[in-house]
């Protein structure tokens, strides 16, 4: 049996803008759940909140004022015991009445809201209002700060774009990876062997004893990778972990993390419990990877559900159906002109949003409605998701039991999808 390991509900996100002296929302009511055993995709273009959304997860959004709503559950604490035994949940209801995409109704021991008390340190005004963030929220800044350090590495590691930063400058490859190791509960002689394993199955084995300035980025990005899979963390959010890598390369970090998720990587301590969650705009690696997925776009859900129906025939949001048609031109790349490029548009900037559907300045089935009123995530009956205009309604995610190898075609008809967009349900 598979459980929730992480929750995200109604998730949102803002940082200041010193220069024009305003709050810009980064991530906009994000809400999604990962299971144990179980792979999370989360799709789109550069600058749709991918990466912050992971941030705000390994809690490492600017405190000014950083995550400001929501709800990020981490159920923790099961070692190898397997599953958490469902417990009777509190009699408290939702919060704010509202019930969450992410939002289960069985709880679980060890399950804990990582972001408990902020409610209490920020009043949230009508739209095109100020935040009012309270003072007391700096020392609810401290105590979450202390209780996220505890966890980042061995309960959530982060495979970071930013390679060359992540690692340690004054030690080698060699020597971070094998402290990963002695981390993880190996010992001086276990860690080295299994060190030296690690850099060999990423051909970094060269280059084990080299400084992180000496290296160049790709080798930097495989660095960082073989730092965080030796620590074997219960929640691996891998960002970007493909790009800038040779093919073969990539083959053997997909291959590593397949075997990360179901938890036979090759050193590592066993485990019931991990589950991954990969951020990436490269479609291929989505199909070989995720289970679910969802895709995002100005700093939201646009649609979400199984990964092999949104991959394959039935996308019904327009961006989704446009970022797949995008991969097949690379294919035929004398279809790819420039003028194709230019009318494909690009992600706006969130300091200056389109009213309404945030994607209809470059959808082609845009009507007069969605220049004005914003769509909701609306989950569609015996199809994937897709977003209609706001609303509080809300809606759970089923959590299945299918191989990760698949899953059969009666099955995948009734898998939950949600989508935000009016185009695709009229």
């Amino acid at each position: 049996m598979n459980y929730p390991l992480l929750e995200v509900n109604h998730l949102s996100a803002y940082i200041h803008d010193t220069r024009m002296r305003k709050f810009v929302r980064m991530v906009d009511d994000v809400s999604f759940a990962v299971e144990s055993g179980k792979v999370l995709g989360i799709f789109g273009e550069s600058g749709c909140g991918k990466t912050r959304t992971a941030y705000c997860i390994m809690g490492l959004m600017p405190d000014s004022p950083g995550i400001i709503d929501g709800e990020i559950w981490l159920t923790t604490g099961g070692g190898e015991s397997g599953c958490r035994k469902p417990v009777k949940p509190p009699p408290t209801p939702p919060r704010g009445g509202k019930e969450g995409v992410g939002e289960l109704t069985t709880a679980f021991k060890g399950r804990e809201n990582l972001l408990q008390g902020l409610d209490a340190c920020v009043n949230r005004k009508p739209k095109g209002e100020k935040l009012v963030i309270k003072k007391k929220i700096t020392k609810w800044q401290q105590k979450y700060e202390k209780k996220m350090s505890a966890l980042r590495g061995k309960t959530i590691g982060l495979i970071s774009q930013g390679a060359k930063s992540a690692l340690w400058p004054f030690d080698t490859i060699r020597n971070q990876v094998e402290e990963s190791y002695r981390t993880s509960g190996l010992d001086e002689h276990q860690a080295s062997g299994a060190a030296a394993w690690l850099l060999d199955e990423l051909q970094l084995i060269d280059w084990a004893d080299a400084y992180p300035h000496t290296l160049s980025g790709g080798t930097c990005q495989r660095a960082i990778t073989a730092v965080v899979l030796a620590l074997n963390p219960v929640l691996l959010i891998a960002d970007e972990p493909t790009t800038g890598l040779d093919p073969p390369l990539q083959v053997k970090i997909i291959e590593l993390l397949k075997q990360f998720v179901n938890g036979k990587l090759q050193f590592s301590q066993p485990r019931n419990e991990q589950a991954l969650i990969i951020i990436s705009h490269d479609i291929k690696v989505m199909a070989e990877l995720a289970d679910t997925l969802i895709v995002m776009y100005a700093g939201r859900v646009v649609e979400s559900g199984d990964c092999s129906i949104l991959l394959g025939n039935s996308a019904r949001h327009p961006y989704t159906q446009m970022m797949k048609s995008i991969a097949q031109l690379n294919v035929h790349k004398s279809e790819l002109t420039p003028q194709t490029l230019v009318d494909l548009g690009i992600v706006p900037t969130m300091l200056n949003l389109p009213p309404g559907c945030k994607f209809h300045p470059r959808c082609a089935k845009r009507m007069d409605k969605c220049k004005t009123d914003e769509p909701i995530l609306e989950e569609l009956t015996a199809n994937p998701t897709v977003s209609q205009p706001r609303s509080d309604a809300r809606s759970h995610p089923e959590h299945r039991e299918e191989s990760r190898n698949g899953i059969s075609l009666e099955k995948a008809l009734v898998a939950p999808r949600k989508v935000r967009c009016y185009v695709s349900t009229e």
